[in-house]
């Protein structure tokens, strides 16, 4: 079975994210919380509400109105 693309999209700075199916389905085994919301993050990469970057050099994305 090949390992089927979830998503490619175009991030708010422009650069390319690629999900993938087996790699989604890891991150739901340790996050329960994040089962089925695949899209939800796809649409957080391209339209944002608030980005923010952390000491580290990490940039992280968020959207109101998903989560619990």
């Amino acid at each position: 079975m090949p390992d089927e693309l979830l998503f490619d999209v175009q991030s708010l700075f422009g650069y390319a994210v690629t999900l993938r199916k087996l790699t989604w389905e890891n991150h739901e085994g340790r996050r329960p919380e994040i089962v089925g919301q695949a899209d939800a993050v796809s649409l957080t990469l391209r339209e944002p509400h608030v980005v923010i970057e952390s000491g580290d050099g990490r940039i992280h994305f968020y959207r109101m109105g998903h989560g619990h």
